[in-house]
């Protein structure tokens, strides 16, 4: 579970709650790749992201490590 929070960049919010939406907790962007966190960490074969990069321009870095982790996982 760490090496998926430190992929996804949440690490430092692991105690955090997840709150409401521009009230408290985490932003929207963060709750996203939450969203992705949780799938990760069930250890899939495949995993579809439905535009991933939509409207969350600071997910794009730990979207690319996520893929450059596939890949690697593949060889």
């Amino acid at each position: 579970m760490d090496e998926v929070l430190d992929l996804v960049e949440l690490a430092p919010l692991r105690s955090a709650l997840v709150g409401l939406p521009g009230v408290s907790g985490l932003s929207v962007e963060q709750r996203k790749r939450l969203t992705i966190a949780v799938e990760l960490v069930a250890n899939p074969s495949v995993i579809f992201l439905d535009e991933p990069t939509s409207g969350a321009p600071p997910a794009l870095p730990s979207l690319r490590r996520c893929r450059a982790r596939a890949e690697l996982a593949w060889w």
